[in-house]
Protein backbone atom coordinates (compact mmCIF):
# COMPACT_ATOMS: atom_id res chain seq x y z
CA UNK A 1 0.00 0.00 0.00
CA UNK A 2 3.28 2.51 0.77
CA UNK A 3 4.09 1.74 -3.19
CA UNK A 4 4.13 4.59 -5.51
CA UNK A 5 1.75 1.70 -7.82
CA UNK A 6 -0.18 0.72 -5.17
CA UNK A 7 -3.21 0.76 -7.44
CA UNK A 8 -1.85 -1.75 -9.41
CA UNK A 9 -0.47 -3.73 -6.90
CA UNK A 10 -3.79 -4.43 -5.72
CA UNK A 11 -5.10 -6.29 -8.70
CA UNK A 12 -2.26 -8.57 -8.58
CA UNK A 13 -3.63 -11.60 -7.95
CA UNK A 14 -1.21 -13.75 -5.32
CA UNK A 15 -1.23 -17.84 -4.67
CA UNK A 16 -1.53 -18.79 -1.57
CA UNK A 17 0.34 -22.27 -1.00
CA UNK A 18 -0.58 -23.52 2.57
CA UNK A 19 3.65 -25.42 3.20
CA UNK A 20 4.90 -24.44 6.39
CA UNK A 21 3.90 -24.06 10.00
CA UNK A 22 2.31 -20.39 9.92
CA UNK A 23 -0.57 -21.26 7.29
CA UNK A 24 -3.15 -18.41 8.87
CA UNK A 25 -3.77 -16.65 5.71
CA UNK A 26 -4.36 -20.14 4.07
CA UNK A 27 -6.63 -20.86 6.68
CA UNK A 28 -8.53 -17.84 6.60
CA UNK A 29 -9.23 -18.29 3.00
CA UNK A 30 -10.17 -22.04 3.46
CA UNK A 31 -7.25 -23.71 1.83
CA UNK A 32 -6.80 -26.60 3.77
CA UNK A 33 -4.77 -28.58 1.32
CA UNK A 34 -1.22 -27.83 -0.63
CA UNK A 35 -3.52 -29.92 -3.78
CA UNK A 36 -5.97 -27.58 -3.80
CA UNK A 37 -4.48 -24.64 -3.45
CA UNK A 38 -2.11 -25.60 -6.12
CA UNK A 39 -5.13 -26.70 -8.37
CA UNK A 40 -6.76 -22.87 -7.52
CA UNK A 41 -3.17 -21.07 -8.44
CA UNK A 42 -3.50 -23.29 -12.13
CA UNK A 43 -7.06 -22.98 -12.55
CA UNK A 44 -6.74 -18.64 -11.75
CA UNK A 45 -9.25 -18.65 -9.01
CA UNK A 46 -9.62 -15.61 -7.15
CA UNK A 47 -10.83 -14.09 -3.89
CA UNK A 48 -10.74 -11.04 -2.71
CA UNK A 49 -9.56 -9.77 1.06
CA UNK A 50 -9.22 -6.69 3.22
CA UNK A 51 -6.25 -4.56 3.85
CA UNK A 52 -6.90 -2.81 7.38
CA UNK A 53 -4.98 0.70 7.57
CA UNK A 54 -3.87 1.76 11.45
CA UNK A 55 -3.28 5.17 11.60
CA UNK A 56 -1.98 7.26 14.86
CA UNK A 57 -1.38 10.91 15.03
CA UNK A 58 2.70 11.66 14.34
CA UNK A 59 3.75 8.23 13.30
CA UNK A 60 3.60 6.16 9.37
CA UNK A 61 0.36 4.48 8.88
CA UNK A 62 0.91 0.55 8.59
CA UNK A 63 -1.39 -1.89 7.09
CA UNK A 64 -2.36 -5.52 7.46
CA UNK A 65 -3.83 -8.21 6.71
CA UNK A 66 -5.46 -11.05 8.57
CA UNK A 67 -4.20 -9.76 11.87
CA UNK A 68 -2.97 -6.74 13.75
CA UNK A 69 -1.91 -7.72 17.59
CA UNK A 70 -0.53 -5.12 20.29
CA UNK A 71 3.11 -6.13 21.69
CA UNK A 72 2.40 -5.38 25.01
CA UNK A 73 2.85 -9.25 25.83
CA UNK A 74 5.89 -9.17 24.13
CA UNK A 75 7.68 -6.17 25.67
CA UNK A 76 6.46 -7.76 29.41
CA UNK A 77 7.65 -11.15 28.48
CA UNK A 78 11.36 -9.83 27.62
CA UNK A 79 11.07 -6.85 30.19
CA UNK A 80 10.51 -9.96 32.88
CA UNK A 81 13.04 -12.34 31.73
CA UNK A 82 15.75 -10.50 34.02
CA UNK A 83 13.47 -11.16 36.66
CA UNK A 84 13.20 -14.74 36.25
CA UNK A 85 17.12 -15.43 35.59
CA UNK A 86 17.59 -13.84 39.04
CA UNK A 87 15.14 -15.95 41.03
CA UNK A 88 16.36 -18.78 39.50
CA UNK A 89 20.00 -18.60 40.56
CA UNK A 90 19.23 -18.17 44.50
Amino acid sequence: MKRPDWKAAMDMPLGIIPAGSGNGMAMSLDIQHITTAVHAVIKGHTRRTDIMACSQEGRPTLYAHLVVMWGLCADVDIESEKYVIRAASR
